[in-house]
């Protein structure tokens, strides 16, 4: 079976090179986590970002908070990242999820930080805690793979045959899913719904999403 953006095959066995890179990341994530919780190295302040770290030149942050997984439920976000991931890219492809990846997690960071200075330079207190606040977890990515999913769902409606019931049952998921996402997220998390409006638009943005390989 073919997804809807031009994909291979959504059950084989082979694994691609986007997925072993995806099992590498996951296994990273999980090494560091697990060092970080039992014996403190690396330390809270190597992976947290925030907008005052980087304003003080901590930019590595940005990368490294995508390394640190936070609790409770640290197995379960494990296990909905590699099968978001997985079903990401046998529908997508791995160009197509890894782009969106990298641009939903680089780029809510970038837009809701700027927001921050923007909003903390009028001299709200609020935002002034809100600039040192920690950030880090793998929450950018698995909302990433959501944003995909839905998105690829939603285009296979758009484009699905004379069956009104399956465009229908498609467009139902393609919006429910990240919507019961979003809703039972923790206020204000501005990052995780741009990140989902970014992973989705690389999927529907033809120069972005294109034909996957």
């Amino acid at each position: 079976m073919h997804g809807p953006c031009g994909s291979t095959p959504l059950f084989q066995r082979r694994l691609s090179a986007g997925e072993v890179a995806l099992v590498a990341y996951v296994t990273a994530a999980v090494s560091m986590t697990l060092l970080h919780h039992f014996l403190g190295v690396p330390g809270l302040d190597f992976f947290a970002s925030s907008p005052d770290a980087v304003t003080h030149g901590r930019w590595w942050t940005v990368i490294t908070s995508g390394f640190l997984i936070v609790p409770p439920l640290m197995a379960v976000q494990v296990v909905a990242l590699l099968v978001l991931g997985f079903v990401d890219i046998r529908l997508c492809g791995a160009r197509v999820f890894w782009t969106a990846v990298l641009l939903a997690h680089f780029g809510s960071t970038v837009i809701v930080y700027c927001a921050v200075w923007l909003i903390g330079a009028t001299g709200i207190a609020s935002m002034s805690a809100a600039s040192r606040e920690p950030d880090y977890g793998i929450s950018l990515v698995w909302f990433a793979g959501i944003g995909v999913l839905a998105a690829a769902l939603g285009r296979r409606a758009w484009s699905a045959g004379p069956s009104p019931a399956r465009r229908r049952l498609l467009l139902a998921a393609a919006i429910v899913v990240p919507l019961i996402v979003v809703l039972f997220d923790r206020p204000g998390h501005y990052e995780h719904v741009v990140a989902l409006l970014i992973s989705a638009a690389v999927v529907l943005v033809p120069r972005l999403g294109g034909a996957a390989t």
